[in-house]
């Protein structure tokens, strides 16, 4: 909330009264609005009252923030340790090339990245049809199903290792060595982050066996694996059901990755593109919100003017 002093300038704006409206102090909510998080139009009506004396209803706050171009936006997360800049430069210097020798053909683009499926995470729905309330069953325990998995770029296919122990240095090797078998006649490019089962000398060892090329992303850089996107489809479908025991949720799990590139295909081509979350230029609004500065949304899109012409030289100046 504002301190004393954003408070003060509000009540100053607003008058009080019975006869006041918002039209008097518009100005000041709406600087309210953008400067505190502002979820709920019964907040900003409630802010109107406890700041100026004002009683607001939903309807007038929602004119007022139509009035000044104010709309709903999602939210979206922010790293907490990103490094927004070093994300730029990769993406700039690195990742849109590879993107865009996928696109030509010139090379295979695996991102990968594991997951862990918990069956307690997923345990109660939303709500539940009936004439009456209900209780639904937890589990004592978590089992975890971890699904180390690629996604290729261009193709959208998926390669998996799956199991109900732990992500381990092995299991990378494996679907490294499922990867080679599915990419003969091009050079390979994974993508992967810098976990310790997959930065690894046991890993990078294999790799090297198997001729492809590791690109490990920036440190707390989740936006820039694009199969991240398909696990948040994969959880999305698997929500919409209860699952009573272990092999149940497994099936589920295995039946919703098989779809991906059949009954949810469509989707998957909507979310798998080029076009990539950067942070390069946010502005600070408070304590833990930013947003988007028109300058950066600028400079961003000038990334993906990356020429095919010198991708060579640039990965040979990175050594991939």
């Amino acid at each position: 909330m504002a301190g004393p002093d954003r408070a003060a300038e509000l009540l100053e704006a607003g008058g009080g009264g019975r006869k006041a409206s918002l039209a008097d102090f518009g100005s000041a909510i709406i600087d309210e609005a953008e400067t505190d998080n502002c979820h709920t139009l019964q907040q900003a009506a409630d802010m109107a009252f406890e700041k100026a004396g004002v009683k607001a209803s939903v309807g007038a706050a929602r004119r007022l923030f139509e009035k000044h171009g104010l709309k709903k936006y999602k939210c979206a997360p922010l790293p907490a340790k990103a490094g927004p800049v070093e994300q730029g430069r990769f993406y700039g210097n690195i990742l849109s090339g590879l993107i865009a020798m996928a696109k030509e053909g010139m090379t295979k683009l695996p991102f990968m990245d594991a997951s862990h499926f918990a069956h307690g995470g997923f345990a109660l729905l939303g709500g539940v049809w009936g004439k009456a309330g209900r209780f639904v069953k937890t589990f004592s325990g978590r089992r975890r199903y971890n699904v180390p998995r690629s996604l290729g770029f261009a193709s959208k296919e998926l390669v998996a290792v799956c199991n109900s122990t732990s992500a381990t240095s092995a299991q990378a090797a494996a679907l490294l060595a499922k990867i080679s078998k599915q990419c003969l006649f091009a050079p390979v490019y994974a993508v992967l982050d810098k976990a310790a089962c997959q930065n690894c000398a046991f890993v990078k060892k294999k790799a090297m066996e198997l001729g492809i090329r590791l690109v490990f992303l920036p440190a707390c850089s989740p936006n820039l694996n694009l199969v991240e996107r398909a696990w948040k489809l994969v959880k999305s479908e698997l929500r919409k059901k209860y699952y009573s025991n272990f092999d149940e949720f497994k099936d589920s799990i295995n039946n919703i990755l098989y779809s991906l590139p059949t009954s949810l295909k469509d989707k998957m081509e909507s979310l798998i593109t080029e076009n990539i979350q950067l942070y390069d230029g946010i502005e600070r609004v408070n304590v833990n919100s930013y947003i988007m500065s028109k300058t950066a949304e600028a400079a961003n899109s000038g990334w993906k003017m990356f020429s095919s012409s010198n991708i060579k030289d640039c990965f040979k100046k990175h050594k991939l």
